[in-house]
């Protein structure tokens, strides 16, 4: 008997560290992670969340199914990003951008370590 494979291909990635965005006519750096000021910051890229385990699972019970996931396309967004330095950068207080300020210490841009660079959901 032949396998018959069926393969699922997503892209529902989610950064949550640096995007770019538009925020009052401008181009913007936003952080999607968490940010305490002045220097408490966090992103879930590496986290292995239900998502991952049900992908997983279902791999599991179906072994000839076979799922590809965008793992995301942010490597290198941030502050070290060509004009990053000079361009405007927020962070999400209670659903609201609020600029970082000159004494806070800006997340890493995303990868900057090489690793610890795929979102939530892709990690299955």
């Amino acid at each position: 008997m032949t396998a018959q494979p069926l393969i699922s291909n997503h892209s529902y990635g989610v950064n949550s560290g640096w995007t770019t965005g538009t925020v009052s006519g401008q181009t913007a750096l936003v952080w999607g992670g968490v940010f305490t000021s002045p220097n408490q910051s966090a992103d879930l890229q590496g986290t292995y969340f239900s998502n991952d385990q049900n992908y997983d699972q279902i791999v599991y019970t179906n072994p000839s199914y076979i799922i590809v996931k965008s793992s995301g396309n942010y490597f290198g967004m941030g502050p070290d990003l060509p004009g990053g330095a000079t361009a405007p950068k927020y962070y999400s207080s209670n659903n609201t951008l609020v600029a970082f300020s000159a004494t806070d210490t800006l997340p890493a841009t995303n990868c900057a370590l090489g690793y610890d660079c795929i979102g939530p959901g892709s990690l299955a």
